[in-house]
């Protein structure tokens, strides 16, 4: 059963004449004819009589009357229902963001974001660094936060900070306000045993290609993929780790770790919002983009996030 026959029946129901409901549909009476064969064969039983002077509704066609306005006002409301979704779908702006960086946007930086934004217009999707080039691409977001920008091509570039890498340790002491942050440490000098994902992961990498040009080994004890297990190894002592400053903000804060600033090697790595330069922004895509810079160089100059605000 479908619109268009409930809609043939109605017409029939008030013309009682199969050719005037035709002209009022402005289709075909063969049309109305095949329309109303079918939603007899669909209801089981016979709407109208055909007589040499038009038609005779039956009582079921009387009966089917009131239920037939019924279900076409809710095809009309799920079509109103379905349209406004994708009104207010359009209007949203979707934000890809690598794992990493979305610890950046926490409840302190949703807040400072609220002031200027309406957040049921944003949607954020994490994903691993390559799921987020992929989505800016694909256009599947309207536009993504990274670290590393190689191999994008047409790509528009914004910098927006450089972010530190912390040695991430047991936390030590008493609990601090903010979190535990202890004197900056050379790695030549004092390294501690260290868990690190394996090669696969872009952060690693980075590590690696730093530690090249010197002779710094950085060989971990501990090799693990899973952020949830690292920062578990870190939390019991068994062992340190380095991570972007963004993963950490919520529970250095809590002083879960102690949080300590690297002296030596230089890591830190620069961080930019990322749009296809094909495609025409909307206007609202800019405002948000604009926005989440300004809240991610605020949280930076703030002392929130370890991170030097880079100019546009």
């Amino acid at each position: 059963m479908d619109e268009r026959q409930l809609e043939a029946f109605l017409a029939i129901l008030e013309n009682r004449s199969i050719s005037r409901a035709a002209e009022t549909l402005r289709i075909s009476q063969p049309a109305v004819s095949q329309l109303l064969l079918r939603l007899e064969d669909e209801v089981g039983t016979r709407l109208f009589e055909r007589t040499p002077r038009g038609v005779v509704p039956t009582d079921a066609a009387i009966s089917f009357r009131q239920s037939c306005y019924n279900i076409l006002n809710e095809f009309r409301l799920v079509r109103e229902q379905i349209a406004d979704r994708a009104v207010r779908s359009r209007d949203r702006v979707r934000i890809g963001l690598p794992h990493p960086l979305a610890g950046l946007f926490n409840a302190h930086f949703l807040e400072h974001l609220a002031d200027s934004l309406s957040l049921d217009t944003i949607v954020f999707v994490d994903g691993t660094s390559g799921q987020i080039k992929e989505a800016v691409q694909d256009e599947t977001v309207d536009f993504g936060i990274l670290y590393n920008v190689d191999g994008l091509e047409e790509a528009f570039l914004t910098p927006v900070a450089s972010e530190e890498l912390v040695l991430v340790s047991k936390a030590s002491g008493m609990p601090s306000p903010g979190g535990a942050l202890e004197a900056a440490i050379d790695l030549r000098i004092d390294c501690p045993k260290l868990v690190l994902p394996g090669f696969r992961n872009p952060m690693r990498r980075y590590i690696e290609s730093v530690c090249a040009g010197t002779d710094l080994d950085l060989t971990p004890t501990y090799l693990e993929d899973s952020l949830t297990i690292i920062k578990s190894v870190a939390r019991l002592g068994l062992a340190s780790t380095i991570l972007p400053h963004s993963t950490m903000i919520d529970e250095a804060a809590a002083s879960f770790f102690t949080i300590r600033r690297i002296a030596y090697p230089d890591l830190a790595r620069r961080v930019f919002t990322v749009r296809k330069s094909q495609v025409m922004q909307s206007a609202q895509s800019a405002l948000v983009e604009r926005h989440v810079v300004a809240g991610m160089r605020y949280m930076a100059d703030a002392g929130i996030w370890m991170a030097q605000s880079m100019p546009a």
